[in-house]
């Protein structure tokens, strides 16, 4: 009788813990893959604020690149000088340049002293797809601002059509950084 219990005991026991697994797995993988997907969007977005920050300390400097061929989308009254700047901002980011679009403009007019305004926005995409619902359609959005300090000439600003990615620059204005 008592063998009998305790083997009863023992089945009773294995339920329960196939049942403790069933609850417990599907926690743990969510954790993992939130810490995978958490670490994605976190490492683009230091990439992104990193990319600008050198694409507006060149542009500070005069040093505007040297190609204009990478994936602008419509750039609107930029001058060669100003895509290639935008180019270099995509080329420094290091993330797709075709989901970059990037922003240059002056808080007043292109003089020393003056601020250089660069804003890069970008999608962000679930990478596990797990967390599509949450991150899909929400944008990195970084604006950086330095002084000017060496000059070229007479330059305007631009920007790229964010039409497409529902998007505005509202958020990319000046605020005269002191020199």
């Amino acid at each position: 009788m008592v063998r009998r219990l305790i083997v009863r005991r023992r089945r009773d026991q294995r339920g329960v813990v196939l049942v403790e697994f069933a609850i417990i797995v599907p926690l743990v993988v969510l954790l993992a893959f939130g810490i995978i997907e958490f670490g994605t969007v976190y490492n683009n977005e230091i990439a992104v604020r990193q990319g600008v920050r050198e694409a507006a300390r060149a542009g500070t400097v005069a040093n505007w690149g040297n190609t204009t061929s990478c994936n602008l989308h419509g750039s609107t009254g930029a001058s060669t000088d100003i895509q290639e700047l935008m180019c270099t901002a995509k080329n420094r980011v290091g993330l797709s340049s075709s989901s970059l679009y990037v922003m240059v403009s002056f808080d007043s007019s292109y003089t020393l002293g003056q601020g250089l305004i660069v804003c890069v926005q970008a999608p962000i995409h679930s990478a596990t797809g797990l967390f599509a619902p949450l991150l899909n359609g929400n944008f990195y959005k970084t604006k950086v601002e330095m002084s000017i300090e060496k000059t070229t000439g007479t330059e305007t600003g631009g920007s790229e059509d964010v039409s497409g990615i529902s998007g505005s620059w509202s958020w990319c204005t000046g605020s005269n950084p002191s020199p």
